[in-house]
């Protein structure tokens, strides 16, 4: 998009020089006095360097207002990311707790299944009028 303003740009200064241009060469050519052919490019040049002044001014305005919108949105694509990346340090923290705590929970029953087996082999062995 910028390179198409740009470009733009580029075809407004040539149309404007090349306006001028023809401005200057038909003054050139009409028949004038040299006092009114001098007046007649001063009033031209004034008319050109006025229309290149409001351009610029336009120019400056855009450009600001183009460099604020950009601004804008790069800071909320920086904010976006960060919440983001927050978002994903979270829930990364969050996944790691939860398999610890799982890893936690399987020893636990493993502990106590082996209690369990013991206990019942004990039950099991007095039963059957077996002591270790």
């Amino acid at each position: 998009m910028m390179k198409q303003k740009s470009k733009t740009g580029i075809k407004l200064s040539y149309v404007l020089i090349g306006g001028g241009i023809g401005a200057i060469l038909a003054l050139l050519f009409a028949p004038k006095t040299g006092q009114e052919l001098r007046t007649d490019i001063a009033d031209a040049t004034r008319r050109g360097l006025d229309k290149t002044e409001e351009l610029a001014a336009q120019l400056g305005e855009k450009a600001s207002s183009v460099y604020e919108d950009t601004k804008t949105k790069a800071g909320e694509i920086y904010d976006s990311a960060k919440h983001n990346l927050n978002s994903a340090e979270i829930q990364g923290n969050l996944h790691n707790d939860v398999d610890h705590k799982v890893e936690q929970v399987s020893h636990v029953i493993k502990m106590e299944r082996k209690e369990y087996d013991r206990e019942d082999r004990f039950q099991g062995g007095i039963a059957h009028g077996k002591t270790n």
